[in-house]
């Protein structure tokens, strides 16, 4: 495995941070609502990739160690990676994993430049499906969600969090199946006004990006490529989740995976929404796999 490498890669006037760890096929990793890829996926896993192929991670535009402005819809979001991944001359096709929110943008990626794909990884993915509830419902839903962060977001900026409450807090984020890595990065978060906020820009936009994907995928023309794709779906959902909502969630996953000729769903039983932290040898596992029906 080579040395991890953190490189600019130059889009024009700005520049995206990557990470780079091991050697051999491409794994691009899209992180999920923060926008910070670097960092956000864990050591065990990227380290644990980098032992047979090449992990790539990034912090998208505007955000961690990468300049801005920052892309506000998954279109701009999907351009800014597929340039990324051309200026840092990456072996394609490569395998793109989303998580979460990045699997928005993955799934625009992989419509649009199929060619670069050879095979796709969607990790407990935001629904591309837009809610049974009425717009004006889920948008308003949205904000409230968003006011406790910005909250959040001020307390953390006093650096009122690094103190015992603020690890009281970042246990309930990282959830009750935490890692040392989750609690690490979970404590991390809390005390990042900046990630605080980024995340709450993502909350209050997310039924316009969904909105844009689903609609993007409405065209009968517009498929995921013919290549291994597996959605990995987390099996462990929270007690206080309404169950029409779970009931939304497993039907959009399946709808994902239908999207492309080799789709599939894989349910990770154990597992919450942090599942590269909690089981990065899961995933490891699924990757291991799509390239070998990817070979």
């Amino acid at each position: 495995m080579r040395n991890v490498e953190h490189t600019w890669v130059a889009l024009g006037e700005r520049r995206l941070c990557t990470k780079i760890t091991g050697s051999g096929p491409s794994v691009v990793l899209d992180c999920g609502g923060t926008g910070e890829g670097i960092g956000g996926w864990g050591e065990h896993l990227e380290a644990g990739i980098g032992e047979f192929a090449t992990a790539v991670a990034y912090d998208r535009a505007g955000i961690g160690r990468s300049d801005g402005p920052r892309a506000r819809t998954v279109g701009e979001m999907a351009e800014d990676l597929h340039r990324m991944v051309r200026a840092a001359e990456l072996e394609l096709p490569a395998v793109f994993v989303g998580w979460s929110h990045g699997a928005l943008v993955v799934q625009l990626y992989a419509a649009r430049y199929p060619q670069d794909v050879a095979g796709l990884l969607f990790i407990d993915p935001t629904p591309a499906k837009p809610s049974p509830a009425p717009t004006a419902v889920v948008r308003a839903l949205q904000q409230l969600s968003a006011t406790p962060l910005h909250l959040l977001a001020a307390g953390a900026a006093t650096g009122m969090f690094r103190s015992r409450l603020g690890r009281a807090i970042a246990r309930r984020f990282a959830g009750a199946q935490a890692t040392e890595e989750g609690l690490r990065q979970a404590l991390e978060f809390v005390n990042s006004p900046a990630k605080i906020r980024q995340l709450a820009g993502t909350i209050t936009r997310l039924d316009q990006q969904i909105t844009e994907v689903h609609e993007a995928f409405a065209d009968p023309e517009v498929r995921l490529p013919d290549v291994p794709t597996t959605v990995l779906t987390a099996g462990s959902r929270p007690a206080r989740m309404p169950e029409k909502y779970r009931a939304h969630l497993d039907a959009s996953h399946q709808w994902l995976a239908d999207l492309s000729p080799q789709g599939r769903v894989v349910i990770a039983e154990q597992a919450t929404h942090q599942l590269p932290l909690e089981h990065p040898k899961t995933v490891i596992a699924e990757l291991r796999e799509l390239l070998h029906r990817a070979a």
